[in-house]
């Protein structure tokens, strides 16, 4: 399956763009991983950012991880693509940094959704099944709202959904990326949107929507 997401290309060419560009690193020109850097810093900062939900924490994080993508660049065969394998290195780092962050109870007050893309954020892009809560109301409430229910998911259901409905990976790409079982993906997605339905519906009547 090959689509454009943010303007990169997952598909087949994917694949191919992104050995050829590692090969050249591996050769030592350092603009082939300055153009790496570019290509993908503004997505692995986004998924960062939602995972850990602090700017500074995930601007850290993006800095961290392509050093890891430096030093880890050799273990990338090509057999899957390049992007796919990039997300689940960053994944991992990320879920890492969560842990050790929860330990220090540190507390995160940043919105879920990057400052730039404001409008552009999970309430806008995750699928409800059936007639859902985005049917009832619009707006800055709604996107409070999201922003706050997604953060009482459980991680193993935030982090699918950030990858399914926000970065648009398929199912394949995701169990890919973190390991899981096709099955599984599938399932905790499902769950996921059900639970985040649930919560939302609740708050709305709540609110007396």
């Amino acid at each position: 399956m090959s689509h454009l997401v943010h303007g990169v290309d997952l598909g087949d060419t994917d694949r191919r763009s992104g050995q050829e560009t590692v090969d050249r690193v591996r050769q030592g020109e350092a603009e082939a991983f300055e153009a790496l850097v570019k290509q993908y810093q503004g997505r692995i900062f986004a998924l960062a950012y939602r995972m850990v939900r602090s700017e500074a924490e995930a601007a850290d994080l993006t800095q961290e991880i392509f050093v890891r993508v430096w030093e880890k660049l050799h273990t990338f065969r090509g057999e899957a693509k390049f992007s796919t394998w990039l997300l689940q290195l960053a994944g991992n780092h990320c879920k890492n940094r969560l842990k050790y962050l929860k330990r220090r109870h540190y507390n995160m007050h940043d919105p879920l959704d990057p400052p730039a893309n404001e409008d552009d954020g999970p309430h806008r892009q995750i699928a409800d099944p059936g007639r859902g809560p985005d049917d009832l109301v619009a707006g800055s409430r709604m996107r409070t709202l999201v922003r706050e229910k997604l953060e009482e998911l459980s991680e193993e259901q935030r982090t699918v959904l950030v990858l399914r409905d926000i970065e648009d990976l398929d199912y394949e790409e995701i169990a890919d990326a973190t390991g899981l079982p096709l099955g599984t993906v599938k399932s905790r997605i499902h769950r996921g949107r059900v639970e985040l339905a649930r919560l939302l519906k609740a708050a709305l009547a709540a609110d007396g929507i």
